[in-house]
């Protein structure tokens, strides 16, 4: 996977990512949701996407033209950004790839900045591998927790991880 290359992802990138999102159960949004998410996709990764309309920026690591997963952060909120989603095609994992794309995507967002900016993200508590994730990658310090229930009226519990 030494040719995989982390970007900046622009609409021919679209199908895979909504593909990636439809079959990834640890995601943590409701499937009532998805359309939404469909729909905020689409909006950024037009062309005319501005930072000022509040829109998810998005990142992809790919081999070629092949899209093996995402990232999605919010920055619309002066010094802080939202790690809102990160998502590798199950075929792709246990590869390191979540890991360099996070990585990759923590530096975009502090090399953007003008000034230090607070970088969090809300991680399932059940869900250790993208615990473990956080915790190397970007140093991630969970320091709440947010009690949410899921469209199937299953509750879970999930991490507000701020990295330091």
């Amino acid at each position: 996977q030494s040719e995989a290359r982390v970007c900046d992802s622009d609409s021919g990138d679209e199908p895979a990512i909504l593909q990636i999102i439809r079959e990834n159960r640890e995601i943590l949004i409701r499937r009532s949701q998805f359309d939404e998410v469909a729909i905020i996709t689409k909006k950024s990764l037009t062309p005319e996407n501005d930072e000022k309309n509040g829109s998810l920026t998005f990142k992809v690591l790919k081999i070629k033209e092949s899209v093996l997963g995402f990232t999605a952060y919010d920055k619309s909120v002066q010094n802080k950004a939202q790690v809102a989603l990160v998502a590798i095609d199950e075929k792709y994992r246990g590869k390191g790839n979540a890991k360099r794309l996070l990585a990759s995507t923590v530096a975009a967002i502090r090399a953007e900045a003008k000034d230090s900016v607070d970088i969090w993200a809300y991680v399932r508590k059940d869900n250790t591998i993208a615990r473990h994730i956080w915790e190397k990658v970007a140093a991630a310090i969970p320091d709440a927790t947010l009690h949410f229930e899921e469209g199937t009226g299953k509750a879970s519990d999930a991490w507000i991880v701020h990295l330091k």
